[in-house]
């Protein structure tokens, strides 16, 4: 209904909707950090929870920053003070569950329920807990075989400030064989990261395109993110479209345009080493100087209808 214009303003809308809204041109989305906190609610007065050590070990537990980056979407922050930040006593020191599975796991093996529940529920929980260490080992190991393979595939892309080897895999593995785009501004197309015009009239506009493979978009912003905030020359950029009025979501999306071509042009240069001969299919310009192949065989126009499907030659005169 934003979108639409058939609101004007909306108030606590869900972390999804935010994330969605926040890259629409026509919608501007305002944060406020107010002291709205969530709590896990263990009662003290119930088993397992009157154990303080099963407290404490689920609070150990609990993925935190997954959650506040795959639930909320980026809009919360981690609590560590029973006061909310920026209330009056407000103290972070107070926390100390940072520990992860493993801490957990230590925790909980103090515990010594002497029932039968209690044991099943000590016994479940462990189960659980273990289950959480076998996933992040797993995790790791896949972390590392991804970092092998990209370093095996000889690219340049994590030498951009901001690609690390999970995204250059990502790219790698959804753009395939970079010679199938003809220009910079086709790849930008196929990112979804080249907005579109919507002029009427003299009035010249441009809106957010919604197109495009939405994997590489969601790489390209996480790029995008990380380049502002830790590569000078991004953070320039940034500013210079701030201070042309862009706004915050409007300037990182030129941001994204901008490493969209740097995206491109690495692609192109690392296919261009891995083939120095310029041999690049069957192309009608491919050369050591054009890397870009023009048209394949088979995209090109061919003429009309022919009236045979094999013309014939005239009959070879024998020799007197």
């Amino acid at each position: 209904m934003l979108q639409n214009g058939d609101v004007d303003i909306a108030f606590d809308l869900l972390p999804k909707d935010l994330s969605d809204l926040a890259g629409s041109p026509d919608v501007a989305v305002l944060n406020f950090e107010i002291p709205w906190p969530q709590y896990l609610g263990m009662n003290n007065r119930i088993p397992p929870f009157d154990n303080v050590d099963v407290r404490r070990a689920v609070s150990h537990a609990i993925p935190y920053q997954t959650i506040i980056d795959q639930v909320m979407f980026g809009y919360a922050a981690e609590l560590k003070s029973p006061v909310a930040s920026g209330m009056p006593t407000s103290d972070y020191s107070f926390w100390a569950y940072d520990g992860g599975p493993a801490k957990a796991k230590e925790k909980l093996a103090t515990v010594r329920p002497r029932d039968a529940a209690g044991k099943a529920r000590r016994q479940l929980a462990a189960d659980l807990i273990d289950d959480v260490i076998v996933l992040d080992r797993k995790l790791d190991a896949i972390d590392k075989r991804i970092a092998e393979a990209v370093k095996a595939s000889d690219t340049t892309l994590t030498d951009i400030v901001g690609v690390g080897p999970v995204t250059a895999a990502a790219i790698l593995g959804e753009v395939g064989d970079v010679a199938r785009f003809t220009t910079a501004d086709r790849f930008a197309s196929y990112t979804g990261t080249a907005p579109l015009e919507v002029s009427s009239g003299d009035v010249v506009r441009h809106r957010l395109s919604r197109a495009g493979n939405r994997r590489l978009n969601n790489a390209l912003h996480i790029v995008a993110l990380s380049n502002k905030r830790h590569d000078p020359r991004g953070k320039a950029y940034y500013e210079r479209k701030l201070a042309a009025g862009k706004g915050k979501k409007g300037s990182l999306r030129c941001l994204k345009r901008r490493l969209s071509d740097v995206v491109f042009r690495t692609l192109v240069e690392d296919r261009a080493r891995a083939n120095p001969g310029g041999q690049m299919g069957a192309t009608l310009t491919a050369s050591a100087v054009d890397q870009i192949p023009k048209a394949n065989t088979s995209d090109k126009p061919q003429p009309g209808f022919v009236t045979e499907a094999t013309p014939t030659r005239p009959p070879a005169k024998a020799a007197s």
